[in-house]
């Protein structure tokens, strides 16, 4: 039972009407303190075109969003949220053409910060194909709070510098052909200035997942990231299609502003069976990342 049910079912409408889940088309079931987030099938947002498995940032996002509405049941007022680190466990492939749906529950809350699990599923709730853990930050916000956040939100938007890349066509069209996902956030390839590779984020107002702060949605970063890393293994390693992931975490150490975003990955162990793979992300200064992901990929069995 929710401990204010005025402030909970706000806080669900709230959530689902953020503009990344509604491009998304996340829509959910507000019948419990535990309510299911789902989002139906859809052909762009796969993470890889020949096996047909869903891109893991839709994951991601419906994780992410049915811990914080979870979180939402325990609060007597309004309050801010926002994902400290996540990590996922893809258990196996989810069946092609299935609603998705997901749970979480919150199991510990210490003063500020809250401790929460979830679970993705399709038809059957006991047979999940996907585990999620996450923890939360968590606070009363105040009007005066939120305005100095949109004036400094005003002032960081103005000093803006952009990376200077030299975008591959070529790698675009690839990745866009066998990652659907990539083509529907539009992400982009390239070189830096000293031809080191590069992923690109443009900035889109589908990508807003918190009005207070105007932040990125830490799905969208978490498909971004996952993205990266896939198509770097299939790069560095001359794979002719996206490696299945096993599992994947994210450490979220500052607020996606509402502006491009950049990210490189780095290949940490290439196994015959195992690689490890880790990303970084920024915006205007890549001293100062906003998100750091780490993934264990499934190397395709060479016959």
């Amino acid at each position: 039972m929710a401990v204010n049910p005025t402030i909970f079912n706000t806080a669900f409408n709230t959530c689902l009407d953020l503009p990344h889940c509604r491009w998304l088309k996340i829509y959910g079931e507000c019948t419990s303190d535990e309510p299911v987030i789902s989002v139906d099938w859809r052909d762009e947002l796969l993470e890889n075109k020949e096996s047909g498995n869903i891109h893991g940032g839709v994951i991601t996002t419906l994780v992410d969003m049915a811990s914080a509405c979870t979180l939402a049941s325990q609060f007597e007022r309004f309050e801010s949220i926002a994902t400290l680190d996540m990590r996922i466990d893809y258990l196996k492939q989810p069946v092609s053409g299935q609603a998705i749906h997901a749970r979480a529950h919150c199991y510990k809350t210490e003063g500020q910060i809250a401790y929460i699990r979830s679970h993705c599923y399709q038809e059957d709730e006991t047979q999940p194909f996907a585990l999620g853990m996450a923890t939360f930050v968590h606070r009363l916000i105040s009007l005066s709070e939120l305005q100095v956040t949109v004036k400094q939100l005003k002032k960081e938007r103005s000093e803006l510098k952009r990376a200077t890349i030299n975008y591959d066509a070529e790698l675009k069209r690839r990745a866009y052909e066998l990652m659907p996902y990539s083509k529907a956030i539009n992400l982009k390839i390239g070189t830096d200035s000293e031809n080191r590779r590069i992923y690109c984020l443009p900035f889109s107002q589908d990508h807003i997942g918190d009005f207070i702060q105007m932040a990125l949605h830490g799905g969208l970063i978490g498909g971004f990231l996952q993205s990266c890393i896939n198509l770097h293994v299939m790069e560095e390693l001359n794979l002719s299609s996206p490696a299945r992931i096993i599992d994947y975490s994210t450490d979220y150490l500052l607020s996606g502003r509402p502006e491009d975003s950049y990210a490189r990955c780095e290949i940490i162990h290439a196994g015959k069976r195992i690689s490890q793979v880790t990303a970084t992300m920024w915006q205007s200064r890549i001293e100062k990342p906003i998100a750091f992901a780490r993934a264990q990929i499934q190397m395709p069995v060479v016959e």
